[in-house]
């Protein structure tokens, strides 16, 4: 069983951290997943999440999508 969650964690991983210069991205919907909320507070989640985004070389898209909730 170990193994097995090694091998998820490992893939997670570099499903999270892969390169997405060759994504033509036009809408990008920012709700339906939770961020980790620090003493940052929710602005400081979200930047992050959307610095890392552009990191990895997400281009800006042509509408983002949003519910509204200040968290």
């Amino acid at each position: 069983m170990s193994r097995v969650v090694a091998t998820l964690k490992d893939g997670l991983e570099a499903w999270r951290t892969r390169s997405l210069t060759d994504l033509d991205v036009i809408y990008v919907y920012l709700d339906g997943f939770a961020l980790r909320v620090r003493s940052g507070g929710s602005f400081g989640a979200w930047k992050g999440c959307l610095d890392d985004l552009v990191a990895r070389g997400l281009r800006a898209p042509v509408l983002a999508i949003i519910d509204g909730n200040p968290g």
